[in-house]
């Protein structure tokens, strides 16, 4: 169990406070006589009951608001979220005073008994001495001695708390002060002396006062003899009057017996039926009988006037008389057989223009009737777009292949005409080298020239030509290298461009080659979306759609196609029944047939027929016939119907009594009418005779004859008994008188039996404070054999914590001890250890018990424990709490140590702070 919140109306010094728990670990922080003792009576009084203050117990009412006295709580169990707990001093809101009211979230609302069913088995003394643990507790260690400080540990790990051989000593305690073995004081042992003084003085008194006694019994029991005689006497008197009575009465008892043997007889035969059922069947047969004989009337006319019809030799009227009803139900029939012919035209109709859309749709998308398509769905309408994005993704990318296909061969067309243009600009430049080889023939046979010159003369010619010789070679040299260079950049120039066009060329004709492979592809891919578009037109069965245009665009012409299919059997069906209803009218038109000419006739003009046949009959009727016929027959056919609705009446009557017929009614009253009158005297002879019989027995005159001698006989003799006894009560009465005394005795008897109760009332306490010393013991050395030593092997590892390992174990020794090895393997006895080591084993031990019971039954509440402790023992425990038990249990602490606020805020738990 865990609390998650606390609302406060009013308690101490808090009014209207509301505190919110975390269901880990809560510090609630606050100063002295901030509250914090008063939050945790607070929660131990909605809990457990709110307790009055005493002159030791404090009184948390508020002063001011006195009405206002109590809260509620919300906590969590294990089977139940945000249940609330409300407990108010006083009567207020529908809420008893003192009474819990429990709150679960589904809306069930209950008090004792649901509050102890959610929190079981926790109790007050739980609460307190288990889970809430108190400076106090702690300080009282020091006290003990050694034996007193081995039995509250092992109290500890037995109950969770050090009350247990608290208990066993206080009942120790409290037998020694009432029974020891040779003591005067107790006061068992002074009852007891008091019954040995008392006892011997009864028995001195008892001899002179024996004779009294015997006598006084004696008179007693023939009082009391003489008492049962009397009554005895009364009874026989009794059972003598009721035998005369019986004598008497005993004539009007035969005839109540015979009549009521014929009365059952009559009764298993017909069964007696309802005042309310007798006067209905009455009614129904004098209706039925005033019927009856009217019917009988109006047939010796009827047959009076057929006589005379047929003597006149008017044959067909008397057909048309006798069936004159059926041939006008035949005749009123025609508006609604000319409807229904109407109708059958109509769907006729439909069926045609149904059959013909069905053929159009055959014809233009090849469905079958046999097997109709399926409607196509949104699931079927996303395969198809899913399809047709396909076919639209494969037409673009055909679309892009051709146009870049084209555009590679107009690309490869101008790159070849590029490399073309180029070997023609090739050969263009061949004019032009041989014209510079012309004019370097001619500087060359001018620099010939020159040479011969030089060669060939002296002087300043020689001189001159010299020159010109010089000048001719510069000439030479400068046009050669101008040749040579311009030759040169001309070739690599050419020679580049030509290897570049050749490279894009060929590029591009592998781009094409590429593309084409790709476009073949093509193909291929769209006869894998046709199959799949066939395969989905198949299993749709929508016939002729087999390509997503159609299917997109007439999605709806299945659904349609169906539709029809649909419509076309609801006409046939409709058509089947129109006609055989015209069937059946035809039928009842076949009555007429020997009188109406209605071969070859459709059921219209049959009908007309017969009508025309009747409006001459009535004419017929109107001229020659006798009136009183037709209406004779009119009177004998509504008495006919009158009777038959009367007898369907009366059927649920006839059938309850087991009748054939409304004839069978006046047997049956007769019957009845007997009945009740045997009835009405059983009735009143068991009126007379129940006082003086039992009905219900078989009675014999000679045996009421015979029992009354018996009784007679033995009235007699106990009036002798009687007289007898009184004689013998007188003399005792005398001798008793004689012998009474002053009443000591008697007064010695009621000591006795005083000090005989109170002997029994002290040893029974002595005796169940004996047993539940038993139980403490047993308790204990099952603890010791069972469940100790794991609860032992916890409370080691939270005293290694709490020590920072300076102590690592706890072993349970043969004499029921405990001791404490070090972490040197070292073994101490509890009172060897240190005051603050003592606390901390007995803080293990207590949250070892604690932790040893899942689920939790309650918070752990910590009240100002360890004001004492240094910051070391204090950040141990600390941890130990929060880190070992907090993820299982909830923690509350109520402190004012700033050491202990320091470690919450340093690790972001949570806080409370109290003004």
């Amino acid at each position: 169990m865990k609390i998650t919140k606390v609302e406060i109306f009013g308690f101490g010094k808090f009014k209207d406070k509301t505190i919110e728990l975390n269901t880990s670990s809560h510090l609630i922080f606050g100063g002295n006589e901030a509250g914090k003792s008063s939050l945790y009576n607070f929660i131990k009084y909605i809990f457990f009951g709110i307790e009055k203050g005493t002159k030791t117990r404090r009184d948390f009412k508020p002063k001011n608001t006195p009405s206002l006295y109590g809260g509620r709580i919300t906590f969590d169990t294990a089977d139940h979220k945000q249940v609330t707990l409300t407990r108010l001093n006083n009567q207020k809101d529908g809420i008893k005073a003192n009474v819990p009211l429990v709150q679960l979230p589904s809306g069930l609302t209950g008090q004792d008994q649901l509050l102890h069913d959610l929190i079981k088995p926790l109790t007050k003394a739980l609460f307190i001495d288990v889970y809430s643990f108190q400076q106090e507790q702690l300080a009282d260690l020091n006290k003990l001695s050694t034996q007193e400080l081995q039995e509250t540990l092992m109290s500890i790990a037995s109950s969770g708390s050090q009350r247990l051989f608290q208990e066993k000593a206080a009942l120790m305690n409290q037998n020694r002060e009432l029974f020891t073995k040779n003591g005067n004081k107790p006061a068992i042992n002074q009852t007891m002396n008091k019954l040995l003084e008392i006892d011997q003085v009864i028995s001195e008194k008892e001899k002179h006062e024996s004779r009294y006694h015997a006598a006084s019994q004696r008179l007693l029991d023939l009082e009391q003899h003489v008492i049962d005689k009397k009554h005895i006497r009364e009874e026989l008197l009794d059972l003598r009057r009721q035998c005369l009575n019986q004598i008497e009465h005993f004539d009007t008892y035969d005839k109540y017996k015979e009549l009521l043997t014929l009365y059952t007889k009559e009764n298993i035969k017909n069964s007696t039926p309802l005042t309310s059922d007798v006067d209905c069947l009455t009614k129904y047969y004098q209706e039925w009988l005033t019927l009856q004989n009217e019917i009988k009337y109006i047939k010796k006319q009827q047959d009076h006037s057929e006589e005379a019809l047929l003597h006149e030799g008017s044959q067909a009227f008397v057909f048309y008389q006798k069936n004159k009803e059926q041939l006008t139900e035949i005749i009123e029939a025609y508006p609604l057989v000319t409807e229904i012919k109407g109708k059958l035209t109509v769907a006729k109709g439909r069926l045609l223009a149904t059959n013909t859309q069905i053929d159009d749709l055959q014809k233009q998308w090849g469905f079958d009737p046999s097997v109709p398509p399926k409607e196509i769905l949104e699931q079927e309408r996303d395969e198809i777009r899913q399809i047709n994005h396909k076919f639209e993704a494969l037409a673009l990318e055909e679309e892009q292949l051709i146009e870049d296909i084209n555009h590679l061969y107009r690309t490869n067309s101008f790159l070849q005409q590029q490399l073309i243009e180029k070997e023609s600009n090739t050969v263009a430049t061949v004019p032009i080298e041989n014209n510079h080889n012309k004019s370097l023939f001619f500087v060359l046979s001018s620099l010939s020239l020159a040479i011969i010159i030089f060669v060939s003369t002296t002087g300043s010619v020689r001189q001159v030509s010299l020159l010109l010789l010089l000048v001719i070679s510069l000439i030479i040299s400068v046009v050669l290298r101008k040749k040579h260079r311009k030759s040169k950049n001309k070739d690599e120039l050419f020679s580049k461009e030509e290897h570049t066009l050749t490279n894009n060329l060929l590029d591009n004709q592998h781009k094409i080659k590429t593309l084409e492979e790709q476009q073949k592809l093509l193909p291929n891919k769209k006869q894998a979306l046709s199959l799949e578009m066939s395969r989905f037109v198949q299993r749709l069965n929508l016939g002729n759609l087999d390509n997503l245009i159609d299917v997109i665009r007439f999605s709806d012409k299945p659904q349609e196609f169906n539709h029809l299919l649909a419509e076309k059997n609801r006409l046939v069906d409709n058509i089947a029944t129109l006609e055989s209803e015209l069937i059946a009218y035809q039928q009842k038109a076949k009555l007429a047939q020997d009188w109406v000419p209605l071969a070859n006739l459709d059921v219209i003009n049959q009908l007309e027929a017969i009508t025309e046949f009747s409006h001459s009959m009535e004419k017929y009727e109107r001229e020659n016939a006798d009136v009183t016929l037709s209406t004779i027959n009119e009177r004998l056919r509504v008495n006919d119907c009158q009777q038959k609705e009367l007898t369907e009446r009366a059927a649920p009557y006839l059938k309850k009594y087991d009748l054939d017929h409304l004839t069978a009614v006046p047997t049956f009253l007769e019957k009845n009418k007997k009945l009740n009158l045997m009835q009405e005297k059983i009735a009143y002879y068991t009126e007379i005779l129940t006082p003086v019989f039992d009905l219900e027995d078989q009675i014999d005159k000679k045996n009421i004859h015979a029992s009354l001698t018996i009784l007679n006989q033995k009235l007699t003799l106990l009036k002798e008994e009687i007289d007898a006894d009184h004689y013998q009560e007188t003399q005792l009465k005398a001798s008793v008188d004689d012998l009474i005394r002053n009443g000591t005795l008697a007064e010695a008897y009621q000591k006795r039996s005083l000090l005989m109760n109170e002997l029994t009332e002290l040893a029974s306490q002595w005796l169940s404070n004996k047993l539940e010393d038993q139980l403490f013991s047993e308790l204990i050395l099952e603890m010791s054999d069972q469940t100790l030593p794991q609860l032992l092997e916890k409370t080691s590892t939270y005293l290694s914590l709490l020590t920072s390992h300076n102590y690592s174990k706890i072993e349970l020794l043969e004499d029921d001890t405990l001791s404490i090895i070090n972490k040197d393997g070292m073994a101490f006895r509890p009172l060897d250890l240190s005051t603050g080591t003592k606390d901390q084993l007995f803080m293990a031990l207590r949250l070892a018990f604690i932790t040893s019971k899942t689920p939790s039954s309650s918070p752990i509440i910590i009240d100002d424990g360890w004001l004492h402790y240094d910051n070391e023992r204090k950040n141990n425990l600390l941890d130990l709490l929060n880190k070992e038990v907090a993820p299982f249990y909830q923690i509350i602490i109520l402190t004012s140590d700033t050491a202990i606020y320091d470690y919450y805020h340093k690790n972001r738990l949570a806080i409370t702070t109290l003004d």
